[in-house]
């Protein structure tokens, strides 16, 4: 596949995707980057929103099959955490298994009455879905931490 193809469809996903948490770890909301792929990559986006805020850590949603294996997502996402890690060496930037959360995103949808219309939208889903991802990790993370005591 064409890497221009690549870089596309990984910034048309991610920009939807990007969340930043309240200073209590209490709440997710999607930031709504705004990408030129001429001017702008996902990279530069995330770089300089890393320059005008405090980052500790950067959670990247891990594709997995119900088996644990890999997905035909992996190797793109993969990649873009090696560019991650190259880029900010100083920002701890952590997997977390995605499995499950697109179908407990629809059940919200559902549940929460969302319009046929606005629930047809794929980015719909997805922004709920990395909610969920984060959240859930940080749930882990305060377990981890709570079970060390």
């Amino acid at each position: 596949m064409d890497k221009n193809k690549i870089k596309n469809i990984i910034e048309e996903k991610i920009k939807d995707l990007v969340l930043e948490m309240d200073e209590l770890r209490q709440i997710a909301k999607p930031i709504e980057p705004r990408f030129n792929t001429i001017y702008c990559t996902v990279l530069d986006f995330i770089e300089n929103y890393v320059l005008k805020n405090k980052v500790g850590k950067i959670v990247i949603g891990e594709p997995k099959s119900l088996s644990g294996g890999q997905t035909h997502s992996s190797d793109m996402v993969q990649k873009f955490h090696h560019k991650m890690t190259k880029s900010f060496p100083e920002i701890e930037i952590k997997f977390y298994d995605e499995r499950f959360t697109s179908k407990i995103a629809m059940q919200i949808v559902l549940d929460s009455g969302i319009k046929k219309m606005k629930r047809r939208k794929k980015e719909t889903l997805d922004k709920i879905a990395a909610v969920i991802i984060l959240q859930d990790y940080l749930k882990s993370e305060e377990f981890q931490r709570s079970s060390n005591t």
